[in-house]
């Protein structure tokens, strides 16, 4: 459809339209998300769609343009796309769908869909990242945190909030995203997602189901204490984070010193033996 009107006169011109989209986006990413994987994943989420000029595959690419290209608004990434389209079909010319309709396309993908798409995208590029995932036997995996901004949408700002300064509540909602990934590829193994307000280390909790036995974990202080060093063993991990900054380090007697600023120490913790860096 376009603005309400067919595109063309008929069928056969709107599967041309539909297969030009399909088949001239983003071919380079395709090979590493190829259609079926797509069309997978709306059948194991149950998404039922019929035939139209925004097909989930079309969708999905135009998504993923979006987020490369984030210097560009959506509508101006999908006149890319269009415009391929148009060099190799000229009859459809000034026929493109309007913003509109390719917002309500976005809307129709369910959540459970891009769930999937997630889960099948990290299965391969782990498989792929075998080769140069481990360090002495180890896969090192690199757990961190960090904030991501939305557009200014009410239902939004209710769901995750936002942060406030100085200055006032942020404009924009914020949400608190807590990943892993592998070091050397920054394949992301597995994500969490919540409002602004909640922390990460509450956040981080069922993602560590995700962690291989003998992983070798990389994190920052804020993952760091007793009760993750107790979860991080108990899952079989190698680990290796920054001093929390109430842990009085001074008070510390170390095994050995390993320079000036870096320390070993006996955690009391069992089978846990701890390097502090204090530099």
């Amino acid at each position: 459809m376009s603005n309400g009107r067919n595109i063309g006169r008929g069928r056969k011109n709107l599967e041309s339209v539909v297969t030009g989209l399909e088949q001239l986006t983003l071919n380079s990413i395709r090979k590493v998300l190829p259609d079926r994987a797509i069309e997978q994943a709306c059948r194991s989420a149950g998404y039922v769609y019929r035939r139209r000029t925004l097909t989930p595959i079309v969708t999905v690419l135009h998504m993923i343009l979006a987020a490369i290209w984030p210097e560009e608004s959506f509508q101006a990434s999908w006149q890319v796309l269009w415009d391929q389209v148009v060099s190799h079909c000229p009859g459809v010319k000034g026929q493109s769908p309007s913003s509109g309709s390719v917002a309500k396309a976005r809307a129709r993908l369910p959540l459970s869909m891009w769930e999937r798409l997630f889960a099948w995208l990290s299965h391969q590029a782990q498989h792929r990242a075998q080769a140069v995932a481990d360090w002495r036997g180890h896969r090192v995996v690199l757990l961190d945190g960090t904030s991501v901004s939305m557009s200014d949408i009410p239902a939004l700002q209710k769901t995750f909030g936002g942060s406030h300064g100085s200055h006032g509540r942020s404009r924009y909602p914020l949400a608190r995203l807590v990943t892993l990934s592998l070091a050397k590829t920054m394949t992301v193994l597995s994500y969490a997602l919540g409002p602004f307000k909640k922390d990460e280390t509450v956040l981080v909790h069922p993602l560590l189901k995700d962690l291989q036995n003998g992983d070798l974990l990389i994190a920052d202080r804020h993952f760091a204490g007793a009760h993750f060093y107790a979860r991080y063993i108990a899952g079989g991990l190698e680990f290796l984070t920054r001093v929390h900054q109430r842990l009085k380090i001074s008070r510390l007697k170390p095994l050995w010193r390993i320079c000036r600023s870096v320390r070993v120490i006996n955690a009391r913790i069992p089978r846990c033996r701890t390097i502090f860096g204090c530099g």
